[in-house]
């Protein structure tokens, strides 16, 4: 298990790596980049809440990275109207260029990863994720 430990951490230096030229150019912390990416990747989870759970990172932490990317003017939320505790986040305008070259990090992060993939070998992969997905909801 250490060595799968070891390919999770090595995993998360790549794609840090992978966005870092985004993050620089756009003056963004790699937590405000990944706020950012999850309501571009994942549309309809659009809540501090739910940026917390995906991505496993402390409330206090998105928050403080959601109220930055709101004053800079790539993100604005609004309230329900049933419970104004609920706050929706939107992507601005202002945040499409960030997205779009994010996106295009993703890309080259996933080729990097999957390169000499076999089509057989990406599908086991995929089923593999499913079911470490479903364990870890099942644990956390």
């Amino acid at each position: 298990m250490l060595e799968f430990y070891e390919k999770v951490e090595a995993i998360k230096r790549l794609y840090a790596k992978m966005s870092a030229p985004v993050e620089a150019k756009y003056g963004l912390t790699h937590l405000e980049f990944r706020i950012l990416m999850f309501l571009a990747n994942h549309p309809g989870r659009d809540t501090a809440t739910e940026i917390v759970e995906k991505e496993q990172v402390c409330k206090s932490y998105v928050s403080v990275s959601v109220r930055a990317l709101q004053e800079r003017g790539f993100l604005r939320g609004s309230s329900e109207k049933n419970d104004r505790r609920t706050v929706h986040l939107t992507l601005c305008e202002t945040a499409a260029p960030i997205v779009s070259e994010g996106h295009e990090a993703q890309r080259e992060f996933a080729n990097i990863l999957l390169k000499d993939f076999t089509e057989a070998d990406k599908e086991a992969f995929r089923h593999c994720m499913k079911l470490l997905d479903r364990n870890l909801k099942a644990a956390i």
